[in-house]
């Protein structure tokens, strides 16, 4: 039965990891995924591939710094240190080797606004002379870094306590907001969750299986309230000629960055940009905000210089546009450079299976309700991450997430999806009793991971989509 399968899966993580921490506890509720979950970390982080196992846990550990998880840097520090890794790492990021601190720009751009990726980036780093990356170790390093960068969300989503037998001294405090560890208070419902309207009308919508549309209402003038405001910024406000011929002008400032400047070479040129870009200096962004409270030394250490932070995709920008999912998608072209990177390991298909199981999960119950088709709803979920991380599908209705996600859930999957850091227990609860939702925990915990897994893949696509430019133009 269905407990019996959970325990099995309990003592299979046991005895590969010797225990089974916090995180585990959570995603227990769903176990297929879970499964999933830890076949493809299993292989991406212990497996053979092209970095060294303490580089790839000493990145993941750069991954929880961008969004200051404590949670995941203490548990990647452990496991950088007992994969032999040289402990003054951990002191500073300017005792690592040249090669991974000119990663942690890249890393920082990824993380954080990944649709400004370019070749030049890539080039930045593959031409750099004795520490240069090779295309299959960057390969590997930006699945690492997409993979436990995306995981803050549900760490912070879901209320990760610290997990008591990881004792790691150079770590201490954190943001984890179940302050006590207190399991219980986690997983009881809250209270003063709405219960009325606005639940009825979903479940409602959710049986029907179809959306009643007002005929009045445009996709543009609904596509304009995706984003967690609801506000209207008019998003699809260019045309088709328009958005082409701005892409065929960034085309070729980027060619023309590639052979600028006598005597310095595009890799040179790449790290300069990276640089600059990595301190938070963009047109949008011209500095940093001067009232961010200074960060603890045990997550500064690990950031550095590379301050920059989320900046909502601007769709009017001049310096990038929108990823066509039509144009450069998972299945065409994301397995298939992991593939021929990684081929080794079962990397690709592991992450293929758990981006399937996530898509494809689903108990037929909402909020109480039972035999309910909720895949407008998780397709909603999906496609706003997508959207406000830079990805447009022209085959979905976007009409259809302003049905089924009210502002404060857009707002929770947003922070979620690219400010998890910013999630307190209050926010937590402030959320869900105003979103009229009566979700349980599992529920919502289920949210949480499809918008993990949505942000991961929008990570994916825009680093794995600069990596295959640069070889095209090699």
């Amino acid at each position: 039965d269905a407990e019996k399968k959970k325990q099995a899966i309990r003592w299979d993580i046991f005895r590969s990891t010797g225990r089974f921490c916090h995180l585990d506890q959570i995603l227990i509720w769903h176990p297929s995924y879970l499964q999933a979950w830890t076949r493809t970390s299993t292989a991406l982080m212990r497996m053979s591939g092209p970095l060294p196992v303490s580089w790839r846990s000493y990145i993941a550990l750069l991954a929880g710094s961008r969004h200051k998880c404590t949670y995941i840097m203490r548990m990647q520090a452990e496991q950088f240190l007992s994969h032999g890794g040289d402990e003054k790492w951990l002191i500073n990021l300017e005792n690592c080797p040249r090669k991974l601190r000119i990663f942690a720009p890249f890393a920082a751009i990824l993380a954080h606004q990944p649709w400004r990726m370019t070749p030049s980036l890539v080039a930045g780093l593959v031409q750099a002379g004795s520490d240069s990356w090779t295309i299959a170790e960057l390969v590997h390093a930006e699945l690492v870094l997409a993979t436990w960068a995306a995981l803050c969300g549900v760490v912070f989503g879901c209320g990760c306590v610290a997990d008591d037998e990881i004792d790691v001294d150079l770590l201490v405090g954190g943001r984890e907001w179940v302050g006590g560890g207190e399991e219980e208070d986690f997983e009881s419902p809250l209270d003063g969750v709405a219960e009325g309207g606005e639940e009825k009308e979903m479940v409602e919508a959710l049986k029907r299986g179809k959306l009643e549309w007002d005929e009045d209402v445009s996709q543009d003038s609904v596509w304009q309230g995706c984003d967690a405001e609801g506000d209207a910024r008019g998003a699809l406000g260019r045309d088709e000629g328009e958005e082409e011929e701005e892409e065929e002008e960034e085309d070729e400032e980027e060619e023309e960055e590639y052979g600028k400047e006598e005597g310095e070479d595009a890799g040179e040129i790449g790290r300069k940009k990276a640089a600059e870009l990595a301190k938070g200096i963009t047109p949008q962004n011209p500095s940093q905000s001067k009232n961010e409270e200074p960060l603890p030394d045990e997550i500064a250490r690990f950031i550095g210089e590379n301050t920059i932070a989320h900046n909502d995709f601007e769709v009017r920008s001049r310096d990038y546009s929108f990823l066509h999912a039509a144009d450069y998608n998972w299945k065409e072209h994301c397995y298939t450079i992991i593939q021929q990177s990684c081929g080794g390991s079962d990397v690709a298909r592991f992450l293929d299976e758990q981006l399937d199981s996530i898509r494809k999960l689903t108990y037929r119950t909402f909020s109480g309700a039972t035999d309910v088709d909720t895949d407008p709803f998780r397709q909603a979920v999906w496609h706003y991450v997508q959207r406000i991380q830079g990805i447009f599908y022209d085959d979905y209705d976007y009409r259809e997430v302003n049905i089924f996600l009210g502002i404060p859930l857009k707002g929770f999957v947003k922070e979620v999806s690219c400010l998890p850091q910013n999630i307190t227990r209050s926010s937590y609860e402030k959320t869900w009793s105003s979103s009229g939702l009566n979700l349980r925990p599992d529920e919502r915990c289920h949210v949480c991971l499809i918008a993990m897994e949505s942000r991961k893949l929008a990570m994916l696509l825009f680093g794995l989509r600069a990596i295959s430019e640069y070889q095209m133009r090699s």
